[in-house]
């Protein structure tokens, strides 16, 4: 064999070696959102990037694959180490992934989110006049949005309740017109405002209703009164 032929080979061989991607065990992997909070908070409908980190990072040629496992039994792969996601039901929900090469795979810690649902717009249910000293219950009506925490001003000095249901009980102490206040969130820090005129009169009966001058169908929760209120 001639000497040239040898220095073929030899090159041949050095510049496959140097092709040749060395792969090693993967030892861990874990999901990472760019949010913060526990659980963490994705408003549903909207497309969200989760990207997977994996130790040791990979080597220059190594080809990974990464099986997302999302409730519901619905799975995704790919080839690289990101995935945009959207949820469309609200509530607490789990992602976990696996990441392989050609010598080993590992599985990462279980994700806890939280989906919720943006809010909508919102207006106090329409109500009666109510009598000094009876407890009423008053109403939200909410055309969409969840986990929504309510913050109930009732106008007349009392403490402001809070609660997570979209209806509550009061009694007012006083006569006279109060304005309902009532502020929804959500973890999403998110906000809307609902008020009302709430028509107070006395026990007694004595005090009428005020005069309505116009009356606003389309808000259901707004009345143009006279100031003369019998009170």
């Amino acid at each position: 064999m001639s000497c040239r032929v040898v220095i073929v080979i030899l090159l041949m061989q050095i510049k496959a070696s140097a092709l040749l991607t060395v792969e090693r065990r993967l030892e861990s992997t874990w999901i990472e959102t760019g949010l913060e909070g526990d659980p963490l908070i994705i408003e549903k409908g909207v497309k969200s990037l989760l990207t997977a980190f994996v130790s040791p990072p990979a080597a220059e040629g190594e080809h990974r694959r990464y099986y997302w496992y999302f409730e519901g039994g619905y799975s995704n792969l790919t080839i690289t180490p990101n995935i945009h996601y959207i949820y469309k039901d609200v509530g607490p929900r789990d992602i976990h992934l696996r990441a392989e090469n050609q010598v080993s795979s590992v599985s990462s810690p279980v994700l806890r989110i939280l989906v919720v649902e943006k809010l909508g717009s919102a207006r106090i249910a329409p109500h009666d006049d109510v009598h000094r000293g009876e407890y009423y219950t008053f109403r939200i009506i909410l055309d969409r949005g969840s986990n929504v925490t309510y913050m109930w001003d009732f106008g007349d000095g009392t403490k402001t309740r809070f609660s997570m249901k979209p209806h509550t009980i009061h009694r007012y102490k006083d006569a006279g017109v109060h304005l309902l206040k009532v502020t929804l969130t959500t973890p999403l820090n998110d906000s809307v405002v609902a008020t009302s005129e709430v028509f107070v009169l006395e026990e007694d009966g004595f005090c009428k209703t005020p005069a309505v001058l116009k009356f606003h169908p389309d808000l259901a929760v707004r009345r143009e009164v006279s100031q003369n209120i019998a009170c």
